[in-house]
């Protein structure tokens, strides 16, 4: 999973690490990503991190583009920045 100074550039990355983690542990059951997606929304509205969901577009076609974050990353940090152009 790819991190950068308090920012994940896709949540289903997290949900691959969770997978990951329970297979080791020998879990029984497994997270699904509807489920990692309340959870990340719930953090939100408590604070705990923050979702910054950005927009691409070009031409007809569009893109949303999903950034977990710590609570004090606003949509300047340089990590969103840099994915927007590309």
């Amino acid at each position: 999973m790819r991190q950068h100074d308090g920012v994940v550039d896709d949540p289903i990355k997290i949900h691959r690490a969770i997978q990951e983690r329970e297979r080791a542990e020998g879990a029984e059951g497994r997270m699904d990503k509807k489920s990692l997606l309340r959870l990340l929304i719930r953090l939100s509205e408590d604070g705990a991190i923050r979702n910054v969901f950005v927009k691409l577009r070009s031409g007809e076609r569009s893109r949303t583009l999903h950034f977990v974050c710590e609570p004090d990353v606003d949509e300047n940090h340089t990590v969103i920045r840099f994915e927007q152009t590309n």
